[in-house]
């Protein structure tokens, strides 16, 4: 608690308020006898403040503290990593972390990739990323690319744990002990049989069961690459999928097609055609 409260602190505060008499005089205007080497020692909470180790301010003090630098005292003193209660519990909701909660958040505050002072001036109008981001997240095509990016993601973990050397190594042993059980094979019965380090190795010397075998290895990482292949297609078909669902022109624009409402153009390099609409 004491690490947290020092660390988050400390940040909050340099967000409000640029030094730490600034945030002496805010307390004392919320009726506080705070003073800048209060300050300072509440930001060393969890450290050292020359020979003291400062404790935590008062409840009283806390929820003042709180309400200044706009944050829940849970995510002062490391209870919860969200900054203010909305934020902790739109993550509580939605069953993903806070960090996630604020990354959909900054994305959605983005005015748009073709905002700009001179297109406003003239009245072109611009999409916000919040109106992009929920046309995406409310297609049906967006939950198949969220499916297809999870294989993945289960793919990689899977293929990573499976092929860590502790992993790597214990299915050697494993396999090893069982042929010894088997054949019931052991260094002091069949010293020739097992090397120096007491594996079980072949007529060529070589380790029977080996955690770097070429021919295992590459059986697995032709196997990976194949997925993640298989992999890509999906992807981009899930994205053209998406695209096509979300913006339905897209695929008459695709082939130089454009209904205007009243006419439809149909060009290429060389030609245009204008045909009026019925």
């Amino acid at each position: 608690m004491k690490d947290a409260w020092g660390e988050r602190f400390k940040t909050e505060r340099k967000k409000w308020y640029a030094t730490q008499e600034d945030f002496a005089n805010a307390m004392q205007k919320e009726g506080h006898a705070t003073t800048k080497t209060t300050v300072g020692r509440w930001e060393k909470i969890g450290g050292k403040y020359g020979k003291e180790k400062p404790g935590f301010p008062s409840f009283p003090t806390m929820q003042t503290i709180s309400r200044l630098l706009k944050v829940q005292i849970g995510y002062l003193i490391g209870e919860s990593k969200g900054r203010t209660f909305d934020e902790q519990e739109v993550s509580e909701y939605l069953g993903i972390s806070v960090e996630a909660v604020n990354a959909l958040r900054e994305l959605a505050a983005r005015p748009g990739a073709n905002s700009s002072p001179f297109k406003e001036k003239y009245g072109l109008p611009t999409t916000s990323y919040a109106d992009t981001l929920e046309k995406v997240l409310t297609s049906s095509s967006f939950r198949c690319l969220i499916d297809h990016l999870n294989e993945v993601d289960c793919g990689i973990s899977d293929f990573t744990e499976r092929n860590s050397p502790k992993s790597r190594n214990d299915n050697a042993n494993l396999l090893e002990s069982e042929r010894c059980r088997e054949y019931r094979l052991s260094p002091e019965s069949n010293p020739e049989r097992f090397d120096h380090d007491g594996h079980l190795v072949n007529e060529s010397g070589a380790r029977m069961f080996d955690p770097e075998d070429p021919e295992r290895l590459g059986e697995e990482v032709i196997g990976m690459r194949n997925r993640v292949r298989m992999a890509k297609c999906l992807l981009i078909d899930d994205q053209m999928a998406m695209v096509r669902e979300v913006w339905p022109q897209v695929v008459q624009l695709d082939e130089g097609v454009a209904d205007l409402g009243d006419i439809v153009v149909q060009a290429t390099e060389n030609s245009c055609r204008v045909t009026e609409k019925p």
